[in-house]
C-alpha cells in the first residue's frame, strides 16, 4: 500500500489517466464520501484527502476538481441526511467497480487513507471500509499491507 497520500494520489491520477472513466471518478467520490461521512463529521483532514487527490486529476486535465468535489459534497449531504436512497446510490456507484480488481484495491486503498487523514479511526470508518470490501469482493487482507 503506499505510504502517503500523495503516493496514492499518483497512483489515482495514473489510473485515471489511462481510462479517463467517469464511473470509476464516481466510484471514487463515493468512497471518499462514506468513509468521511461515516464519524458524521467530515474533517478538515479528510477534506483534504480528497481535495489532494483531485488536485492529482485536475493537474492532468482530467476532470474539473470543483466539480468533482461538488460530487463528493452531494454524497456527503445524502448521507448526513441518514437518506437511506443515498445511501444506496453510494454503494451502487462503488459496487459498478466490482470485477475489476484494480479498481477495487485502488477504492479500497483510498477509503484506508481518508479514513487515516484525521489522524483518528474510528469503528464507524472501519465498518465501512469493510461493507466497501464486501460489495466489491475484495478481502480487506489483501489490500491493507
Amino acid at each position: 500500500m503506499p505510504s502517503s497520500a500523495d503516493a496514492l494520489a499518483q497512483i489515482l491520477a495514473e489510473k485515471m489517466g489511462r481510462r479517463r472513466d467517469r464511473a470509476f471518478l464516481e466510484a471514487v467520490m463515493a468512497t471518499c464520501a462514506l468513509v468521511a461521512a461515516a464519524d458524521r463529521v467530515v474533517t478538515y483532514s479528510e477534506r483534504s484527502g480528497v481535495e489532494r487527490i483531485l488536485v492529482s486529476l485536475g493537474a492532468m486535465g482530467i476532470f474539473d476538481p470543483r466539480q468533482t468535489l461538488g460530487l463528493f459534497d452531494e454524497f456527503v449531504r445524502g448521507l448526513d441526511a441518514d437518506d437511506s436512497s443515498a445511501r444506496h446510490r453510494v454503494f451502487s456507484r462503488i459496487k459498478e467497480m466490482a470485477g475489476d480488481r484494480e479498481s477495487s484495491e485502488t477504492l479500497v486503498r483510498i477509503a484506508i487513507m481518508i479514513s487515516q487523514a484525521d489522524g483518528h479511526v474510528v469503528p464507524r470508518e472501519v465498518s465501512e471500509i469493510k461493507d466497501i470490501c464486501r460489495v466489491l469482493g475484495v478481502d480487506l487482507a489483501d489490500v491493507d499491507d
